[in-house]
């Protein structure tokens, strides 16, 4: 479930994460962070895992309203969850595939300033 979800003045959009994510969560985390990319241009991401436990199968299709492409505006993604996620997750998301940097933190202040922001 999507548990909370901003972006700031600055194109940074933070969301947290909790129990399982559906096709329906995912779908409305892409369509938001597509609104902030309209309106803002090139975002960074913040994704905290918190209570975290699964992507329900249903939200790993092909479908393109599910998943950003490399070429949508999104500048870098760092995650922040459990250090018992990171390779799950770093496959769910195709790094290192994707032309975007991604990076996995067990330390949301750590992640902040990869990012660029204030911790």
């Amino acid at each position: 479930m999507v548990i909370h979800r901003s972006c700031d003045p600055d194109g940074l959009i933070e969301v947290t994460l909790g129990d399982i994510i559906n096709a329906k969560d995912q779908a409305e985390l892409v369509k938001f962070v597509r609104g902030a990319i309209a309106s803002r241009g090139t975002v960074r991401v913040l994704v905290r895992l918190e209570q975290f436990v699964a992507w329900h199968p249903e939200a790993l299709t092909g479908e393109p309203a599910l998943w950003l492409d490399d070429d949508e505006g999104v500048a870098m993604m760092a995650i922040v969850g459990d250090l018992s996620w990171r390779r799950t997750v770093l496959t769910l998301v195709a790094q290192p595939l994707r032309r975007m940097p991604i990076e996995y933190f067990t330390d949301d202040a750590m992640a902040r300033r990869w990012l660029g922001v204030a911790a």
